[in-house]
């Protein structure tokens, strides 16, 4: 009976050695085990007013275009949203590559539209994309 319990008590001590002394796994062998996925990055959006100046405070909404191959029913993701600031800029972080609409609309009133194309970086850099939206005059009344 003490020569069992000898025996399990070292076999217990030496999975414990085994998962508290195993080296842990460096980036470069996550790099050459796991396939690496394109990496989110980001879209930053220009609306200039009717005059070309900024527009801030202006709403904007990015929306991912259908998957190319994907069917007319495919669920498209929910659109972003933001506000330009002083600038007239806003910035979309986290965006997978891929095509987008831009929309931009001035409260009760005009609206612009853009098509915009995230690539994946080059080199595992997040890739980044800027596209202006020209807001139209509004209209008189």
């Amino acid at each position: 009976m003490l020569r069992k319990l000898q025996w399990l008590s070292a076999s217990a001590a030496m999975v414990m050695f085994a998962l508290l002394y195993t080296p842990p796994l460096h980036a470069d062998d996550a790099a050459t085990t796991q396939p690496s996925a394109a990496a989110n990055g980001s879209i930053t959006v220009n609306v200039l007013d009717s005059s070309g100046k900024p527009a801030s405070g202006i709403r904007v909404r990015l929306t991912a275009g259908r998957a190319k191959g994907a069917s007319p029913s495919t669920t498209r993701p929910a659109a972003l949203t933001g506000t330009t600031d002083d600038n007239g800029a806003y910035t979309f972080s986290g965006v997978a590559p891929g095509d987008y609409s831009v929309s931009a609309r001035v409260k009760g009133g005009a609206r612009g539209t853009a098509k915009v194309t995230l690539s994946e970086g080059e080199n595992g850099a997040a890739p980044t994309a800027t596209v202006t939206v020209n807001l139209p005059a509004p209209q008189g009344g």
